[in-house]
């Protein structure tokens, strides 16, 4: 795996190339940081980029993910091609999948039935779901911890 590109949690990345990455990626970084669990566990996030060397630029699918204290603690494919709100919602689920099945967090919870809630699309908006008794959605990028 190659990197291409880093940047802060909060933050843009640099060049042109990237740039359907920027709202995605804030949206997930403000529902991280609404989690003083995940950041107690996880400091100096970023976002990064890369591609697989053996799949020449433009791939269809590129590998994004989260670095931690400047290594890489995990990476995903991501077709940069899809509309903001499939990204945002497959962005939140990769970065989901890592800190529940590595990082043993589960994030983000409701605080009505204090089950995770999942990332989807719904009605052209990325939203995480409860599946608790009653829907429970709040979109992804406005999760706070204390959520009624």
């Amino acid at each position: 795996m190659i990197e291409i590109e880093s940047w802060p949690l909060f933050g843009a990345p640099a060049g042109t190339t990237f740039t359907s990455v920027a709202l995605p990626c804030s949206r997930v970084a403000h529902d991280l940081l609404s989690d003083p669990q995940v950041m107690a566990n996880l400091a100096n996030l970023e976002w990064w980029v890369g591609y697989d060397p053996a799949h020449p630029l433009p791939a269809p699918s590129t590998t994004m993910g989260l670095k931690a204290d400047g290594q890489a603690i995990f990476g995903s494919g991501i077709d940069l091609g899809m509309p903001v709100f499939d990204l945002t919602a497959r962005l939140a689920e990769a970065v989901q999948d890592h800190l529940t099945g590595y990082e043993f967090i589960q994030w983000p919870a409701c605080a009505r039935h204090h089950r995770i809630m999942l990332p989807g699309v719904y009605e052209s908006e990325a939203w995480w779901t409860c599946k608790g008794p009653g829907l429970h959605r709040v979109r992804i990028g406005e999760f706070a911890v204390n959520e009624p």
